[in-house]
C-alpha cells in the first residue's frame, strides 16, 4: 500500500516507513488514524506490512516531529490478523494449494482427519501418539489464520508424517505411503518456492531484532526521553480509566432511576 499522506520515510537501507491518515481529517485530529507501514525486504519493494510496536517506536525516535498521534488511540484488533497481513495472504495461499494437493495425492485420504480408533482398529493409538495431526485439522488452521508463520505450517504436516512413522510398522501399505507424500511435500516445498518464504520471514524477525536492539541503546542513552514518555503514557491511562469508570457510574445510575 502506498501512503497517501506524508508519504515514505526511509529510516534504514531495507526498511522504508510509509503513513496513512485519514484524508477527510483536519487539524489536530489528523493524527488519529495514523496507521504506519514499513517495507521490511529490498528484494520486495511492493510489500508493505503494518508496523509493529517495534517499527513505531522506531518512528517515534527518528521522526519525532511526525510521530504525535495519541498513544491511546483506538486499536483495532482481528482475530484473523494473521489472514489480512500481506506477507501472511503470499504464503497463507500457496500452503492452502500445498496442503489441498496432499489431500488429493495417492492415499492422501489416510490422514485427511484424526484417527478413529474404533473404526480403524487401533485402541492404542493414542496412548502411542500424543500430538496428534491430520490435513483436516491443518486446513482449519488455515482458514481461522492460527498460523503465525510458514514455519509453524510445516511443522504441522511434518507432524502428520512423523505420527504416521512412529505407530506404523515400517513397510506396511500406510507406513510406506506416509513416505512417499511426505517425500512428495518436501519436494513441493521446492518447487513452489514456499521454502522461500520461511528465509524471508527470518530476515524480518532478524531486522525487528536489530530494530529493538537500536531502540534499548536509544533509550538507555536518553533516559529523561523516556521517562517524560512514561508519564505521559500513564497520566493518558489515568484519564482514559477515568473515563471508563464514569461511563460505567452513568449507566448503574440510569439503570437505578428506571427501576425507580
Amino acid at each position: 500500500m502506498q501512503p497517501n499522506s506524508l508519504g515514505s520515510v526511509k529510516s534504514e537501507s531495507n526498511a522504508n516507513v510509509s503513513s496513512n491518515v485519514d484524508p477527510t481529517s483536519s487539524g489536530d485530529t489528523q493524527r488519529k488514524k495514523y496507521k504506519l507501514q514499513y517495507q521490511p525486504l529490498e528484494e520486495d519493494p511492493e510489500l508493505w506490512l503494518d508496523a509493529p510496536l517495534i517499527k513505531i517506536k522506531e518512528f517515534e525516535r527518528k521522526f519525532p516531529d511526525l510521530a504525535l498521534w495519541p498513544k491511546n488511540g483506538d486499536v483495532i484488533k482481528n482475530e484473523n490478523s494473521n489472514l489480512n497481513d500481506p506477507f501472511n495472504k503470499q504464503w497463507y495461499s500457496l500452503a492452502n494449494q500445498i496442503i489441498q494437493s496432499l489431500s488429493k495425492y495417492e492415499g492422501g485420504h489416510i490422514f485427511e482427519r484424526l484417527v478413529d480408533t474404533k473404526k480403524q482398529n487401533c485402541p492404542d493409538y493414542y496412548d502411542v501418539i500424543k500430538n496428534p495431526m491430520s490435513f483436516s485439522c491443518i486446513k482449519a488452521k488455515l482458514k481461522k489464520g492460527q498460523y503465525s508463520s510458514p514455519q509453524e505450517f510445516i511443522n504441522d504436516v511434518q507432524l502428520v508424517f512423523y505420527n504416521c512413522s512412529v505407530y506404523n510398522t515400517p513397510g506396511t501399505i500406510v507406513a510406506i505411503t506416509g513416505k512417499n507424500i511426505e517425500a512428495y511435500f518436501n519436494n513441493q516445498l521446492i518447487v513452489t518456492g514456499f521454502n522461500n518464504f520461511v528465509q524471508k520471514e527470518k530476515n524480518i524477525n532478524e531486522h525487528l531484532q536489530k530494530v529493538e536492539e537500536e531502540n534499548e541503546r536509544w533509550a538507555e542513552e536518553h533516559p529523561n526521553v523516556v521517562k517524560e514518555e512514561n508519564s505521559e503514557n500513564n497520566n493518558e491511562l489515568n484519564q482514559l480509566n477515568n473515563e471508563m469508570n464514569n461511563e460505567m457510574n452513568n449507566e448503574q445510575n440510569s439503570e437505578i432511576n428506571n427501576e425507580e
